[in-house]
């Protein structure tokens, strides 16, 4: 069964850093998601989208037909059909791609601190998580920002998140306005 995973969700999923990302599949005991010496093309760049595998295997001369024929070439086929948004995952080693397990529609997150794994089948429940993740350690960071001593606000206690669960309800009524 193929796990589609819809643009919405992929773009919750790009606002998040992927350092959040990390933090929150290892709070829902997913841990190995972050792809070692694996980064975006561009400094600066963010992306997100469904991974497309491609597995290369050694070449084994007695298996080597010689002559390569791009119309009929599965790995070439592969590469031709790749669609806008998704990401090409190539695996050359037989084994997973930066150190992570990488399957069809995981989708494949990057940003300047580096590439992570989200599985498709908990992308939206982690999109949901690292936004509110971040919201409150935006909230905390303004406090600190506004001279609050970092003791009691990071973490933060019971008077602080008092605080937070407010300022949620002034800024979700500000934005109905």
């Amino acid at each position: 069964m193929v796990n589609r995973i819809g643009k919405d969700i992929i773009d919750l999923l790009l606002l998040p850093s992927t350092a959040t990302l990390t933090s929150v599949m290892r709070e829902l005991g997913v841990t190995n998601v972050f792809m070692h010496r694996v980064e975006p093309l561009c400094s600066g760049m963010k992306m997100a989208g469904p991974a497309f595998t491609l597995r290369y295997i050694p070449a084994r001369q007695d298996l080597d037909t010689g002559v390569i024929d791009n119309l009929r070439d599965v790995q070439r086929i592969g590469i031709e059909e790749i669609a806008p948004g998704q990401v090409l995952v190539i695996d050359a080693r037989g084994i997973a791609c930066g150190g992570v397990d990488v399957v069809p529609n995981d989708i494949i997150v990057g940003d300047g601190e580096g590439v992570v794994v989200v599985p498709a089948s908990m992308a939206e429940k982690v999109a949901e998580m690292a936004i509110t993740m971040e919201e409150k350690e935006d909230f905390l960071l303004e406090k600190i920002r506004a001279g609050e001593s970092i003791v009691g606000v990071y973490p933060p206690d019971e008077t602080i998140i008092g605080e937070y669960e407010e300022w949620k309800i002034k800024k979700a009524r500000a934005c109905e306005h």
